[in-house]
Formats: C-alpha cells, sequence, structure tokens
C-alpha cells in the first residue's frame, strides 16, 4: 500500500485502533507506516488517565533464537531481550548520544540514553530510583518504568533497527492475557 492512501485512511480510526495499528506495522516491519501512524497520534489530544502504579508480577515468556525463558516479571524478561538484541546488533547503539531518542521515542523521556539522568528529562527525580532504569551489557541506561505493552512496541522498534524478526527469531508473550493477535490492517 503506498504512503498516501495509507495516511489518507488514518484520520477515521479511533485511538486504540491507531495504537494496535502502530504495533502491526512494526510487527510486520513496516517502519515506514508506523511513523505515519506516529505522527497521526502525535497530532491527536491524549486522554488522560489516571496511573495506578502495581508492584504485582507480571509474569512473560520470551523467545530469543530457539532459548525459551518465562520470567515473574516482564521488567527481567525485558532487560533480557535487551541484552540479546545488544549481543545480535551491537552498532543499534552506535549512535550519537544527542540522537538516542530516535531509537525508541518517548514524548516525556526517553527510553534509551547514556546516563539515568538524561532518561528522565520532564521528570529528573526518577532518575533517582534504580527500579525506574537498567544499566545494560553496553553502557547504555533503558527505561524499565514502563507498561508491557510499550515494552513490545519499544522491542518491536528496536528489532525493526537491528533486524531481528518477530516471531521467528523472538517473541514477548504475556504468560496470563491471551497471545495478542496482529490483525492485518493494510
Amino acid at each position: 500500500m503506498d504512503e498516501v492512501s495509507f495516511s489518507a485512511k488514518l484520520p477515521k480510526y479511533t485511538l486504540s485502533e491507531l495504537q494496535q495499528l502502530r504495533l502491526n506495522c512494526l510487527a510486520y516491519e513496516r517502519g515506514d507506516l508506523a511513523s505515519l501512524v506516529e505522527m497521526e497520534l502525535r497530532q491527536r489530544p491524549k486522554p488522560r488517565k489516571p496511573r495506578v502504579r502495581s508492584k504485582a508480577k507480571s509474569p512473560v515468556r520470551v523467545t530469543f533464537d530457539g532459548d525459551v525463558r518465562e520470567w515473574e516479571h516482564a521488567r527481567d524478561a525485558y532487560v533480557w531481550l535487551l541484552e540479546k538484541f545488544i549481543a545480535a546488533a551491537p552498532h543499534v547503539f552506535d549512535v550519537d548520544p544527542h540522537r538516542a531518542s530516535e531509537l525508541a521515542p518517548g514524548t516525556r523521556r526517553n527510553h534509551f540514553a547514556e546516563r539515568e539522568t538524561e532518561l528522565f528529562y520532564s521528570s529528573p527525580h526518577l532518575a533517582l530510583s534504580s527500579s525506574n532504569f537498567a544499566r545494560l551489557s553496553n553502557g547504555w541506561v533503558a527505561d524499565v518504568d514502563v507498561s508491557n505493552d510499550r515494552k513490545l512496541e519499544i522491542l518491536l522498534r528496536l528489532s525493526l533497527i537491528c533486524g531481528l524478526s518477530y516471531r521467528s527469531r523472538w517473541r514477548f508473550d504475556e504468560t496470563l492475557r491471551p497471545q495478542q493477535d496482529f490483525p492485518d490492517f493494510f
């Protein structure tokens, strides 16, 4: 599908449909279309939801090149997958630290940075608690204080950059929720 006709369809989708569409584009390795969806999402007002913090376990099953692991906490699984991505494609983090936000853009924080204080530019107090970030083997730090859905989005985006195909090379499955299906929107 060409970008012009794809862009023309975006305004009729709801916010949740656009968010799912962005995941679909990343899962099907269509970063060009995912960028168009992200632009549409940025133009829309974001609904404010009360933030509920939970320290409950969120078990997940992850796979990388046939190595299947189950984790009690999605944070640990996320960091493990990030380390596998780094080992498979170490060049991905060879970017200017000021352009690190391009790896996985966030609205109020960077998801990767060389220092903790650079992660949380709009809420620097978050850098004081090590539960909000993890230091990676390449020296960078990763924001781990994100929802599981956002972790999957970041992993999908990073895997696209790394050239690691979702489902054939790696997976991130929440074990207590039904398997998320990626319907074909285009």
